[in-house]
């Protein structure tokens, strides 16, 4: 929550990207959870999240949480890609699609 106190997660075009580093986080994480209708949650375009990507990853682990921050946010900048996961009925769909990332 203080996290985004600082600046919201949600990037807007329906995606939300919280992400931490914890002692308590022992390798790399991603969850990924689907709202059809949109999550209350205050973006920097208005939109209401649909996607929320969870990365946490361990403290010492540098940069990671940054790659893969990177690496899924250029995925998401394309309509196509960022569609489809919106538009995608099952957990396997999903993962199929992340898989091409």
């Amino acid at each position: 929550l203080e996290r985004e106190m600082e600046s919201t997660t949600a990037i807007g075009m329906n995606v939300a990207i919280p992400h931490a580093k914890s002692d308590v986080v022992k390798q790399p994480i991603v969850a990924v959870m689907k709202n059809n209708h949109g999550v209350k949650w205050e973006s920097l375009d208005g939109s209401l999240p649909q996607l929320i990507f969870l990365i946490a990853v361990p403290n010492n682990s540098q940069d990671t949480h940054l790659k893969i921050l990177q690496r899924l946010s250029k995925a998401l900048m394309n309509d196509e890609t960022r569609q489809s996961l919106i538009n995608a009925n099952s957990t396997t769909e999903i993962y199929n699609l992340l898989m091409k990332i």
